[in-house]
């Protein structure tokens, strides 16, 4: 009966410790530093892993680095300037996991779908970056490197998406004369 007890009681703190780290609310925000930040990331994995679609992992994917991002500015906010490196390597890769998705997607609306997606957040991440790059002085190399590496992800979503529209083109035209 107490192994019983005992398991239950961790079982209850695995998954409320879970729950909070991977709550949105300001009020039970962790630091990427912490042991509550990385169970947040491990959940964040696992989910991901388990989504059955390419595109609903392109779109989680989208999410989690609009997370980052809002991170990221919460940490210029309160002068946390050490994890802007972290914070923007885990936006990124998300974004570029979003445009793998997208790219194995076989259906090419929803892969011009993943894509214009891509180009939106990117857009918003790039004021995000903008906005901040004169509040991190001693980051600022990074906060560059960031904007132009948005403004290369965004050139190439853009030529995926004048493909994807070419190829539509192209087959609206073979049907229509089929």
């Amino acid at each position: 009966m107490k192994k019983i007890i005992c398991f239950l009681v961790l079982v209850f703190f695995l998954s409320s410790t879970v729950v909070a780290a991977s709550n949105d609310d300001v009020n039970v925000y962790v630091y990427p530093s912490g042991l509550l930040y990385s169970l947040k990331l491990g959940f964040e994995n696992m989910r991901l892993f388990i989504l059955p679609s390419k595109i609903w992992k392109a779109e989680y994917c989208l999410k989690l680095a609009d997370k980052r991002s809002k991170e990221l500015q919460r940490m210029v906010k309160e002068n946390k300037l050490k994890y802007i490196n972290q914070l923007e390597s885990e936006r990124s890769k998300f974004v570029n996991k979003a445009y793998s998705y997208g790219g194995e997607l076989s259906d090419l609306s929803n892969q011009k779908y993943i894509f214009k997606k891509i180009e939106e957040k990117t857009e918003k991440h790039l004021i995000v970056l903008e906005s901040i790059r004169s509040k991190t002085y001693q980051k600022k190399e990074r906060v560059n490197t960031a904007i132009i590496d948005i403004k290369k992800v965004k050139k190439k979503v853009l030529e995926k998406i004048a493909g994807v529209d070419k190829k539509l083109k192209y087959t609206a035209e073979v049907i229509g004369n089929g």
